[in-house]
């Protein structure tokens, strides 16, 4: 059976239903048809938080207004923590990148892919690819090209 949509009051209505018949969820379901998992989650959610648990707040971010002084400071460092780690790590790059050049973006795409693969334990690619302005893509194929076992290639000499 397929979920539906209900309104806080009317799965406020479903629980009532519920606790009224001692629990018997499955009735509950058929009368209302909604699933028997749904109508115990919602009681359980009722019983332990009230009408509160019956709200969905999935994807819902306080306001500014509706913040504490001590959850704004929290998410201020939070954005202070994320910001530093980014710039340590972009440092990182550039300073392994620079080694024995002048300028990062003169080196070798070679050069750039090594500097990523060696520091891929430590920082996801996705930002280090930013970094360089190297494409995600082709990190990844030079990558897969890389790690491949070869065949070496014999060259003839003249034996003359």
């Amino acid at each position: 059976m397929k979920s539906r949509n209900l309104t806080i009051d009317e799965k406020l209505e479903v629980v009532k239903f519920c606790l009224g018949s001692k629990f018997d969820y499955k009735l509950t379901a058929e009368h209302f048809k909604v699933p028997y998992n749904q109508v115990y989650q919602w009681v359980k959610k009722y019983n332990i938080n009230g009408i509160d648990g019956l709200r969905d707040n999935r994807g819902h971010h306080k306001t500014e207004e509706e913040m504490t002084e001590v959850e704004r400071l929290k998410r201020d460092l939070n954005k202070a923590m994320c910001k530093l780690e980014c710039l340590q790590m972009e440092n990182e790059i550039l300073k392994k990148g620079n080694r024995g050049k002048t300028n990062f973006s003169k080196t070798r795409q070679e050069e750039k892919y090594l500097v990523v693969k060696g520091l891929s334990s430590k920082y996801p690619v996705k930002l280090q690819c930013k970094t360089p302005s190297l494409p995600r893509s082709s990190y990844y194929k030079w990558a897969t090209w890389h790690d491949l076992p070869r065949k070496k290639v014999v060259r003839f000499q003249d034996l003359s």
